[in-house]
């Protein structure tokens, strides 16, 4: 297994290097110390800019096992005092960067803990998608072992549970890569589910997903904005529809600026932007409301490497609540920063 097979380590690559490939979500309980959320994105013109070099947050020692190293940093979440969780996928553990410190926290780790992706909600409840396990846990705040299982295949209605969104109502989503679809949970009685988003095999008809990913939920409308990996596209699914609607890409896979290769993960801002880590294109995409191409915010289209403004198979992405772009460098180990330098809707320069 290579590099190439990018975000689908969960899936291609796990497969091919430990046979089976299991998932599950954990949560971590309330009794310490981990997260104050991000409650609501900030608000991000469509002509923002972001510093062309980023700073290094996490890692970046070269790949290895000590706190300040990381090795295939598969997603990330930022919280409002932009300490920064990493679901260190090949380390096997979740390390805390608190803001300005280059050596982390050991938060949770195991031999037969595979982060692929995490969440924490605003109870400060931590979310994992373990690939180890086919299933979902939770951890609360201060819980370092264990964790409450949330979703496992055995007693729900998926089988590679991925991305995952926890709104503030106690309704868990998550992308199912195997089945195609996106289900929703409400926590209080997890054994009552229902399909979100496709369900109907694997494809690229509207009411199809093929290998959905990272997924983001606007939580003042309940639409739901799926990494449509295999299609090449985001797609945005409104509540109750039966149909997606293609918001990135979806002009088959290429390099062109209404292109994309494997989109990873999504999420928008207060404006209902959408940005997108292109992994196999090295770059991260925003693209306005209503455009149909987007624009390159960070990387170079095609060209992965190790220079502060370079990306090698960018994966999870999110915001601070100053607008400040955070990236999981899978590939080389880091979790980079891009500054927001200008986001004057009207043409000038201001910050957040």
């Amino acid at each position: 297994c290579t590099c190439e097979c990018q975000l689908r380590i969960v899936t291609d690559c796990y497969m091919i290097l430990f046979g089976e490939l299991y998932l599950r979500l954990k949560y971590f309980p309330r009794n310490a110390s981990y997260v104050e959320t991000v409650a609501n994105p900030p608000t991000i013109c469509s002509t923002a800019t972001w510093s062309r070099n980023a700073v290094t947050v996490a890692g970046g020692k070269e790949s290895g096992t000590a706190l300040n190293q990381l090795s295939w940093p598969s997603d990330i979440f930022v919280d409002d005092d932009r300490n920064v969780f990493v679901a260190d996928l090949h380390n096997f553990r979740i390390v805390k960067y608190l803001q300005g410190e280059t050596t982390g926290q050991l938060i949770l780790s195991g031999r037969s803990f595979s982060p692929v992706a995490l969440f924490v909600d605003q109870n400060k409840n931590l979310y994992v998608s373990d690939t180890s396990t086919h299933s979902v846990k939770r951890w609360a705040e201060g819980v370092t072992d264990g964790g409450e299982l949330i979703l496992d295949n055995r007693t729900n209605q998926f089988v590679v549970p991925y991305g995952i969104y926890v709104d503030k109502s106690g309704i868990l989503y998550t992308s199912d890569w195997q089945q195609h679809q996106v289900l929703k949970w409400n926590l209080s009685d997890s054994s009552r589910s229902s399909v979100v988003a496709g369900g109907h095999g694997n494809g690229s008809a509207s009411n199809q997903l093929n290998e959905p990913g990272g997924i983001w939920v606007n939580e003042a409308d309940e639409t739901v904005y799926i990494a449509d990996t295999e299609n090449h596209r985001i797609q945005r699914w409104s509540p109750s529809s039966s149909t997606g609607v293609t918001v990135a890409g979806g002009n088959k896979n290429g390099t062109n600026l209404n292109q994309l290769i494997e989109p990873s993960s999504v999420t928008i801002d207060g404006s209902g932007n959408v940005y997108v880590s292109d992994i196999e294109n090295h770059r991260v995409m925003q693209w306005p409301v209503g455009s149909k191409e987007g624009r390159i915010i960070a990387g170079t289209t095609g060209s992965a490497g190790t220079g502060p403004d370079q990306l090698n198979l960018p994966d999870g992405i999110q915001f601070d609540k100053m607008g400040n772009l955070y990236v999981a460098d899978l590939a080389n180990g880091r979790v980079q920063m891009f500054t927001i330098i200008g986001n004057d809707c009207n043409g000038g320069k201001s910050h957040l």
